[in-house]
């Protein structure tokens, strides 16, 4: 079998086997670098409430604590509670795919309630993508990695005539490589 033949070859078929990982990758990549302007994980919801004056919010036991949440509307489970200070009580909250705490200013019955809830698609293939699940999907991972550096180099080789690497390829090549190294420089000094 000719070398380009079995370059086309190679391409296609891991090109075929590995579009769902390449397209799972590509859109958690893009979510995942832009971290800055949201939380690509956790859906994060914030909001103040008030309790009544007839709520004892002194020295709660597990049992109040849970009425002062059902008060609140709030059906998610309780986890545990403590006092960080004289006038703060902090309720830990365990919600279906996430966390959150009520925090209740005892002397001016505020409540700040916070729930981080897992985004259901970006979660488990940001996790992927991290290689947070380590074990068996770290060699997954090496394989896809090696398997992208098989496509670029197959993808230079599969052409001949006016298109192949000698020729028009060459120039693009040094194109893409400069745009990496330019902002490795930039960084760097």
């Amino acid at each position: 079998m000719k070398t380009r033949k079995f370059f086309r070859l190679i391409h296609r078929e891991f090109g075929y086997f590995f579009a769902a990982l390449t397209i799972i990758y590509g859109i958690s990549g893009v979510a995942l670098n832009h971290r800055n302007d949201w939380n690509p994980d956790m859906v994060i919801t914030q909001y103040k409430d008030t309790l009544d004056d007839n709520i004892n919010l002194v020295n709660v036991k597990k049992a109040e604590v849970e009425s002062i949440l059902k008060t609140l509307n709030l059906s998610e489970d309780y986890k545990s509670h403590y006092y960080p200070s004289e006038n703060s009580l902090k309720i830990f909250l365990d919600i279906s795919g996430g966390n959150g705490s009520v925090v209740i200013n005892t002397e001016t019955r505020i409540c700040e309630v916070e729930k981080l809830e897992r985004r259901y698609f970006f979660y488990p293939i940001n996790q992927m993508h991290r290689n947070s699940f380590r074990k068996v999907w770290t060699w997954i991972a090496d394989i896809f990695a090696v398997t992208l550096i098989v496509f670029a180099v197959t993808g230079m080789f599969m052409m001949k005539g006016k298109y192949q690497l000698s020729n028009y390829g060459i120039y693009r090549v040094i194109a893409g490589a400069l745009i990496p190294l330019i902002f490795y420089f930039i960084y760097l000094f």
